[in-house]
């Protein structure tokens, strides 16, 4: 008789009610006969040797407490398979990568990286220079999850900019300014998903942020599967 698989799905207290997807996941693997677990990151020692493969699904209070979450993903990854694997999570965890693609010439949206206030000026004449028509900046943490401290505001409202930034800096990070696409009103955004460079489906998401910069809380029609 065949073993049967389980998976650990990693998230917090704090995160779970708005992981709007992890019930169309665990629904998913139910259908597969593989046995998934929700394991709350910050408050649970489960043997994470008996689970096949551990997913870091939804643990986003990381950004609130990095190194203890490196940490756990150190103690993880030394008895299971953790996806994905520690030194992409190390790497992936502050944005700043975004800038080491860009040097890589891998094509990312305008992109200034700030850690003071007295280079919010500066970023702000760079985004304007580009190619890009830029009516409207998103502003976000250098470390952070979901729509944790991302604002969308006029590039013209130097006020609100700095008090954002003042914001992100009194939490010790730094702060991310990129245009506003307004492409991905019309259009959305699609993600394509491969495995072992063979295309399995994509994802059509809808814009996150509203005009005034709030977020909105996701529709389910964009998380309904569809035929292409």
């Amino acid at each position: 008789m065949l073993k049967t698989k389980k998976v650990a799905l990693v998230s917090d207290s704090d995160s779970l009610s708005v992981d709007y997807d992890m019930p169309l996941i665990i629904d998913a693997f139910k259908r597969t006969h593989v046995e998934a677990d929700v394991i709350f990151w910050d408050n649970t020692h489960p043997d994470w040797s008996m689970y096949d493969v551990v997913v870091l699904r939804s643990p986003w209070t990381y950004m609130e407490k990095v190194k203890p979450f490196i940490e756990f993903c150190q103690k993880v990854e030394q008895s299971s398979v953790l996806l994905n694997p520690l030194s992409v999570i190390e790497w992936n965890s502050d944005k700043s990568y975004l800038k080491l693609l860009e040097k890589q010439r891998v094509p990312i949206v305008p992109t200034e990286i700030i850690y003071s206030e007295t280079e919010i000026q500066a970023a702000l004449a760079s985004l304007q220079d580009s190619d890009w028509e830029i009516n409207e900046v998103v502003i976000k943490p250098t470390v952070g999850a979901y729509s944790f401290g991302v604002v969308r505001l006029s590039i013209d409202n130097s006020e609100k900019i700095t008090q954002h930034v003042r914001y992100l800096l009194q939490l010790e990070k730094g702060g991310i300014f990129q245009p506003y696409l307004n492409t991905i009103e019309k259009h959305g955004e699609t993600n394509m998903i491969y495995f072992d460079n063979t295309y399995s489906h994509a994802i059509k998401k809808e814009p996150l942020l509203a005009e005034r910069g709030e977020t909105k809380k996701p529709d389910m029609e964009f998380r309904t599967l569809k035929d292409a």
